[in-house]
């Protein structure tokens, strides 16, 4: 089982860098991410995927 990763362990700039660096090399219009592992809190999961709600897709809507 993957170890959930602490919600300040990587900046959600570095996450915006990562995918952007993604898209150039593999240009979509679709992204599907999974957030919810076995084990991790319920809390955790909703307040990670409101964060990518809000910091992270309306910049990669932009792409």
């Amino acid at each position: 089982m993957p170890v959930p990763i602490q919600s300040d362990s990587i900046p959600w700039s570095e996450v915006y860098e990562r995918l952007c660096e993604h898209h150039e090399k593999n240009p979509s219009t679709h992204l599907a991410i999974y957030m919810n592992y076995p084990g991790t809190e319920q809390g955790y999961t909703r307040e990670s995927m409101e964060l990518f709600a809000s910091e992270i897709a309306p910049k990669l809507r932009k792409l």
